[in-house]
């Protein structure tokens, strides 16, 4: 899709618990840390301010790796824009601006193809 590669570049996982709502079709969807259950990844709403990115989902040991930092392809809705975008998720697994300024955190957008997809910096 890109001419530059991103993935890899800075990458770091924290493994969590999975919570209820996770499985292998959330790989590529924004996370949050659930408010009630320790240690533990959940699937946002829409709105959400997101902890970071499952990479990897495991049912055996029902734990998630969440890649937190580091370059990351992810699905977007709405219009997003390159830059320092402030950002929450979609509620589909992707991310959007938020419907209220100042909710989000801001992440570097450093590719997008406006079929949906964008490359953002985790931090």
């Amino acid at each position: 899709m890109w001419d530059v590669d991103f993935r890899g570049i800075g990458a770091e996982t924290v493994t969590l618990l999975a919570g209820i709502g996770i499985s292998a079709a959330n790989e590529g969807h924004v996370a949050k840390v659930s408010a009630v259950a320790a240690k533990t990844a959940e699937p946002c709403d829409a709105e959400d301010v997101f902890y970071g990115v499952i990479d990897k989902f495991d049912q055996g040991g029902g734990i998630v790796a969440l890649q937190r930092k580091g370059f990351k392809e992810v699905g977007f809705t709405g219009p997003v824009a390159l830059g320092w975008v402030e950002l929450v998720a979609d509620g589909q697994g992707g991310v959007k601006t938020p419907g209220v300024p100042g909710v989000g955190r801001k992440y570097h957008v450093v590719d997008l193809d406006p079929a949906g997809t964008l490359v953002l910096d985790l931090g």
